[in-house]
């Protein structure tokens, strides 16, 4: 897996996300144009219109090459999957984001964080740009809908809070670093991952906490990876970072938030109210639990709240077994 990285392309990537920030764009520029998915459409019109539009025969290029580079991951033939990615890139004629996520993923898994921090900044861009076409368009995507009819579109990117984002965790320590990236192999070759102190380190400096804007207690201006995964576990329960239910219950990984955290990816993840109640809650409660978490009078009225409906929860079938979040980002649909 060494020597897996963006190489040469990164300076074509820099260019694109250029293009993509100061360009005047269209959907045409796209190979998914927005108003094939502004209204519910069958398969078959979607590719009765790719047909007429003559895309037809290049999406299908395009997804026997994505399948080729997801085989590659998950065998673990990491360079050959980002030869595959380079290619698409370069070769496609259309822009289309669907192989950038799938790509980071490749950059997780070879350790390249500066390659990965390159590339949600790549996938950022197209996502801003692909939501101002949508809304110049007057398309009406579910996921754009959510954020309410005055959309804010920003193309400062913060990547390190955007792929906690994308991975729906926060990412908040050493051993949550390992466990979430294990998921994105897509196979058991993948079970033993994870990250020497220095590999750590160099995850830190591009995707820390203190990256996000979180300040985080205790944190030392230039942490060892040891002291960081202490502060880090630290501020899982007591910085703006963490969720009220890992502040009540005292862990991440506490069997009443795994009922929560099922409950969230196999219920509400599924619906368009569920992923707007999702984002609501984590826009509010980091500030709760920062300004509130850390009084246990507070906690114990919110743990009164969160243990009937744990209950309920555990009855209606949502386990406490140990459980690998699903992302119900819509760059995962597909379990790339």
């Amino acid at each position: 897996m060494n020597g897996v990285n963006l190489g040469a392309v990164r300076l074509e990537i820099e260019a694109q996300i250029r293009r993509l920030e100061t360009e005047e764009l269209c959907e045409n520029d796209f190979l998914r144009p927005a108003r094939l998915f502004s209204k519910p459409m069958y398969p078959s019109e979607i590719i009765e219109l790719w047909e007429k539009l003559g895309i037809c025969r290049a999406m299908e290029n395009y997804n026997e090459a994505m399948h080729q580079a997801v085989m590659y991951k998950r065998e673990g033939h990491l360079s050959e999957a980002n030869q595959v990615y380079t290619n698409i890139m370069r070769n496609q004629r259309k822009l289309d984001q669907a192989y950038i996520w799938p790509w980071c993923k490749v950059m997780i898994l070879a350790k390249d964080f500066s390659g990965l921090e390159l590339l949600v900044r790549f996938l950022y861009a197209f996502n801003v740009r692909e939501n101002i076409i949508t809304r110049n368009a007057g398309g009406s995507f579910e996921d754009y809908e959510a954020y309410g009819s005055q959309p804010y579109f920003d193309f400062a990117c913060n990547s390190a809070l955007y792929l906690r984002d994308l991975c729906e965790s926060p990412l908040a320590s050493k051993d949550e670093v390992e466990w979430r990236f294990r998921q994105y192999g897509g196979s058991e070759y993948w079970n033993a991952y994870s990250l020497n102190d220095k590999e750590y380190e160099d995850f830190l400096k591009f995707f820390s906490l203190e990256k996000t804007g979180i300040k985080v207690r205790g944190s030392t201006p230039n942490p060892s990876p040891r002291n960081t995964a202490a502060a880090a576990d630290n501020a899982q329960r007591q910085s703006s970072g963490c969720y009220i239910a890992t502040a009540v219950y005292g862990s991440y990984d506490a069997p009443e938030v795994r009922v929560l955290r099922c409950y969230r990816d196999q219920r509400l993840a599924i619906s368009w109210f569920g992923r707007t109640f999702i984002r609501l809650y984590y826009a509010v409660s980091p500030w709760l639990v920062e300004h509130f978490g850390v009084f246990e009078p507070i906690k114990s009225v919110w743990k009164a709240f969160l243990d009937p409906l744990v209950r309920k929860l555990r009855i209606k079938g949502y386990g406490d077994f140990p459980y690998s979040d699903n992302s119900f980002s819509y760059f995962d649909r597909g379990k790339i």
